[in-house]
Formats: C-alpha cells, sequence, structure tokens
C-alpha cells in the first residue's frame, strides 16, 4: 500500500510529464512499468528509499519516452554502470547513474541546446537525460543495441571493431559488460512489463 501511495503522489506532482513544451498523460501501462522499475532497482540497491527509487524510474521513462531508446534498455546501461549509485565516481572519472564523462556530457547537452552547466553532471535528472541523449546518439550512428553497449563502453574504435567482427581488437571489459547489459535488457523486457 506505501508503494502505491508513494507512486501516486509522484504521479500527483510529475504526473503530466515535460517534453518540449507539451505535456503528455502517463498511462496506467507505464505508471506500472515504472513501479517494477522502482522495485528492481530498491532490489538491486538495498539501501535506497522507495521514493528515490521511483524518482529514478520516473526520470529515465522520461528521458527514454520520446526517443528511440527502449526504457529497459536504458535500465540495464544503468544497472551495469552504476547500480543505482548516483554519487558513483569511476577511476576514470565517469560521474552519476549513467557514467558519463564530464566531456560527454558537456558536448552531447551541448548538441541538445541544453543549457547545462558542468556541475549538473551531477544532478540525478540532468545525468539521466544526458546519458539517454547519448544513448539516442549511439542509436543514431550503430543502430544495434549490442554496437551501443559497446561505444558506450568502449568508445567509438571498440563499437567500430565490434561491428567489423573484429571481436579480437576489442577489449575483454567490453566485451563482458555488452553481455551483462544485453541479460539485463532481456530480463528487464520480462520484469517491467509484469502485472
Amino acid at each position: 500500500m506505501k508503494r502505491i501511495l508513494s507512486l501516486l503522489t509522484l504521479i500527483c506532482t510529475m504526473g503530466f510529464a515535460h517534453v518540449d513544451d507539451s505535456y503528455r498523460y502517463i498511462s496506467f501501462k507505464d505508471n506500472l512499468m515504472i513501479t517494477n522499475a522502482a522495485n528492481v532497482i530498491m532490489e538491486t540497491r538495498n539501501n535506497i528509499s522507495e521514493d528515490f527509487a521511483t524518482e529514478i524510474a520516473f526520470h529515465l521513462y522520461d528521458a527514454t519516452s520520446n526517443l528511440d531508446i527502449d526504457f529497459e534498455y536504458a535500465l540495464a546501461v544503468m544497472t551495469v554502470e552504476s547500480r543505482f549509485n548516483h554519487k558513483a565516481v569511476s577511476p576514470c572519472g565517469a560521474v552519476g547513474l549513467m557514467q558519463i564523462m564530464p566531456s560527454t556530457f558537456k558536448s552531447i547537452a551541448k548538441k541538445n541546446m541544453l543549457e547545462y552547466s558542468p556541475s549538473d553532471i551531477y544532478d540525478t535528472r540532468k545525468n539521466i537525460i544526458v546519458g539517454v541523449l547519448y544513448l539516442n546518439y549511439l542509436k543514431e550512428k550503430y543502430s544495434s543495441y549490442e554496437l551501443i553497449s559497446a561505444g558506450y563502453n568502449g568508445g567509438p574504435v571498440a563499437a567500430k571493431n565490434w561491428r567489423k567482427g573484429k571481436l579480437s581488437n576489442v577489449p575483454s571489459e567490453t566485451k563482458k559488460y555488452v553481455k551483462k547489459v544485453n541479460e539485463y535488457h532481456k530480463y528487464y523486457v520480462l520484469r517491467l512489463n509484469e502485472k
């Protein structure tokens, strides 16, 4: 019951998602997907509150809803990247839930005419938005989720080598990453659409 009330509160405050100066209604099916995603987030990261898990799921849903990126795929990337730790910083400097490099954050924000400052990379919603926009950019470039994952983790060289079938030239870390994201993606397609 608490979970339902939490979701209803979120919907009442955020129930009409703002997208390109228009508003759209979030359907019952979408609310169910967001609720299921929040449950997955809480199961994966035990110390996260239900409200914050729901907020993450909602922001991810909102960011993916007008792009050609599956919500379930973006959630899979976030799982592998940060395990839903919004304060995560990698040894190479990637930040937040989507583990975005500051230079990538800046260039994707600029490319999409978002007036974000460099410190906005630490903002949960903005980190998700830019991360999903980057996934969308990679999808326009590479088309398949396998190549997008290779590019997101290993950069353009890894994605190009993967596409050409030169897997021996792809770092083993990237191969493992692509496999993990693919497994989570398949699982989330089933899990998030449960009634």
